[in-house]
């Protein structure tokens, strides 16, 4: 089971959450949904350590989860990563990257340091602290605007209310996120909605899709269900609310991180 936990007040606009997992018995396949956001990942094991940087993604991917490993991550707000190392943001959609080095410090040295530490909140104060310094990876400031006024909507907004708001076109909108971001807004917008859908599942079980598709903002029911299952490939009743996104058996989509020695 996954635990959950949330970022330092003072990072609340750039950190969305922290994790950390541990490895059943034998290596397990999760599901990864469609999101906007960038992910950095440890993984600590007898066999050694591994940091994975997860661009957004704009379909479902798998990740392979080592057996009895630990692993501690961080989910970054959209349009909000702070510069982890040189790279640009559209250069991280849909990749997954393995750096040498993270945070101004060697990639081994600082999973050494972390795997270390005794327990998640230690982890997770020891990255806040090193990140609260580090500029933000997209300088252009109004891109990074837009993305935490969509974030804050909770993806209840579409396009051209969004361009309005901003005073541009949507076509603006459309060249500024393109440039920057690596994303279309309406993805932006969909994935987002996607998350709170999945949260509001893996919260406890949701069963009244329908109050739930009224909640975030579907024309009906049977919209949010189709709108789901694009992003997805799977229907949310079938979810687990206890561990969303294990899978039973293999990989069923594209295979992004694999457990190596």
């Amino acid at each position: 089971m996954t635990t959950i936990r949330q970022p330092s007040p003072e990072l609340a606009r750039t950190i969305d959450l922290c994790w950390a997992k541990t490895g059943d018995d034998v290596a397990t396949f999760f599901e990864v949904y469609p999101s906007s956001s960038v992910d950095l990942i440890f993984r600590f094991s007898e066999s050694g350590n591994r940091v994975v940087v997860l661009g957004p993604r704009t379909e479902t991917v798998n990740v392979e989860v080592a057996a009895r490993a630990r692993y501690f991550g961080v989910s970054f707000r959209c349009g909000q990563t702070p510069r982890l190392f040189d790279t640009q943001h559209t250069a991280l959609v849909d990749a997954r990257l393995e750096p040498n080095r993270l945070l101004r410090h060697s990639t081994e040295q600082l999973a050494t340091c972390l795997s270390a530490l005794p327990n998640t909140e230690k982890r997770q104060r020891h990255i806040e602290n090193l990140i609260r310094d580090e500029p933000p990876l997209i300088e252009h400031d109004q891109c990074r605007s837009i993305c935490a006024y969509i974030q804050a909507t909770g993806g209840l907004v579409q396009v051209a209310e969004t361009a309005a708001h901003f005073n541009i076109h949507v076509r603006s909108l459309e060249r500024i996120f393109r440039k920057h971001l690596g994303l279309p807004p309406k993805f932006v917008i969909r994935s987002i909605r996607l998350r709170k859908l999945v949260d509001a599942i893996r919260a406890g079980g949701q069963t009244d899709l329908i109050g739930l598709a009224f909640e975030l903002g579907y024309a009906d029911q049977s919209h949010m269900i189709r709108d789901f299952k694009k992003l997805t490939g799977r229907v949310p009743v079938r979810l687990d609310p206890v561990d969303t996104g294990r899978l039973a058996g293999g990989p069923t989509a594209r295979t992004v991180h694999r457990y190596k020695p």
